[in-house]
């Protein structure tokens, strides 16, 4: 094990030492200092004004996000989260809209987890989505003590979801809330 993680640094290094220059090295850096995923493909391409493509490991999944199966699309936010910049989280809010719920609810949980409070008004939205797992991810978003700017919407969902154990978790979480 601990040969193969020696190797795929060193592959990594090397791939970081043929890139252009204006490939951003802090993301390849953390993925050279913990490789998990052997199977990202580090790319470059270049753009119409001839510039190189800075977006790395996130080539590959963006295109996993928005064309893989339902497993790939929860793998793909789960990498984007642990990526964490601003272009990954764009790609994981974009997945709020998936048609999959379980996509969705991956969604959800990414931001609240990655973004925190911060992304609140991404949560919020999602307290009306049609599936119920959907609306108990989004409920459970609102444990962190920052979501204090979104208890309107929270109570909104503990009188009126048609689900009776999402009204039950809404109100549980507000009563810590007041209690804070």
């Amino acid at each position: 094990m601990e040969k193969t993680k020696s190797r795929l640094k060193a592959r990594a290094a090397l791939a970081l030492a043929s890139l252009p220059m204006t490939f951003p090295a802090c993301n390849l850096q953390s993925a050279i200092a913990e490789p998990r995923m052997p199977s990202i493909v580090i790319t470059a391409e270049p753009q119409k004004d001839g510039a190189m493509d800075d977006t790395g490991p996130i080539c590959g999944l963006e295109r996993d996000i928005h064309a893989g199966t339902i497993r790939m699309r929860i793998a793909a936010i789960a990498e984007l989260c642990d990526i964490g910049t601003p272009q990954a989280m764009k790609l994981v809010s974009e997945a709020l809209g998936d048609e999959s719920s379980e996509v969705r609810i991956a969604a959800v949980e990414g931001i609240s987890k990655t973004s925190g409070h911060l992304a609140w008004n991404k949560i919020v939205p999602m307290l009306m989505d049609a599936d119920s797992g959907v609306r108990r991810a989004a409920v459970l978003a609102f444990l962190d003590p920052g979501f204090g700017c979104a208890i309107n919407s929270l109570e909104d969902a503990a009188r009126n979801d048609d689900d009776k154990s999402i009204r039950a978790l809404a109100t549980e979480i507000l009563k810590n809330v007041y209690s804070r």
